[in-house]
């Protein structure tokens, strides 16, 4: 059931939950000469405008909410981050498993990835100041700005084992790259493993893409 709904401000894109469920990151829509177009149905391709009081801009970026759940019946939802150097909506948004990397991935044909904590305590949900290193981070250089595709990012995936992402865009590419480095990787023979395990040995553990 619904325990708590709040405003974004925005048109929202994409969300992720961060693996400790404590979090959840949140995707914009564009925003175009002050205003952001409008999606399908209705009013399809309609400039809307945004109002004077809308401050903060949300031009293809990136929200961080905290999730504080005091008992199974109550959620409180707090804003406790915001950045990204998108100029275009984040069609899709992940973390990583270990949940130290947020990436996402742009209609401007970019994939931006960030460090994050990786560990996130009761405590930390309720004091802001627990917040301040993802503040920064998503203020900051992303840790990898892959720029190799040649359309928007719609897809993207790590592998279980952390080592690896893939993405695919609008000009039907997929394309791969180390999740340390964000340096592309062309090496069929490297990712065969991935790729192709459909089995279940031990030694092939974590090369399956999440």
């Amino acid at each position: 059931k619904e325990l708590e709904c709040i405003d974004l401000g925005w048109p929202a894109r994409s969300v992720a939950w961060h693996p400790t469920g404590m979090a959840l990151a949140v995707g914009f829509h564009e925003k175009v000469k002050g205003g952001h177009k409008a999606g399908k149905g209705k009013g399809k391709g309609k400039k809307v405008t945004a109002s004077k009081s809308d401050a903060s801009p949300h031009v293809g970026s990136i929200h961080v909410y905290s999730v504080f759940m005091p008992d199974s019946n109550q959620c409180v939802l707090t804003k406790r981050a915001q950045g990204c150097r998108s100029v275009a909506w984040i069609g899709d948004i992940k973390f990583n498993h270990e949940g130290n990397i947020l990436a996402a991935g742009s209609h401007d044909k970019h994939m931006y990835a960030y460090n994050v904590p990786s560990q996130i305590s009761v405590s930390d949900v309720q004091n802001k100041g627990e917040w301040e290193d993802w503040n920064k981070s998503l203020g900051s250089k992303p840790k990898f700005d892959y720029n190799k595709h040649s359309s928007a990012v719609l897809h993207f995936d790590f592998s279980l084992d952390g080592k690896y992402w893939q993405s695919n865009c609008q000009a039907s590419e997929l394309l791969f790259g180390h999740a340390d480095t964000g340096q592309q990787e062309t090496s069929a023979t490297k990712l065969a493993d991935y790729n192709g395990q459909l089995d279940d040995n031990p030694e092939h553990e974590g090369q399956v893409w999440g």
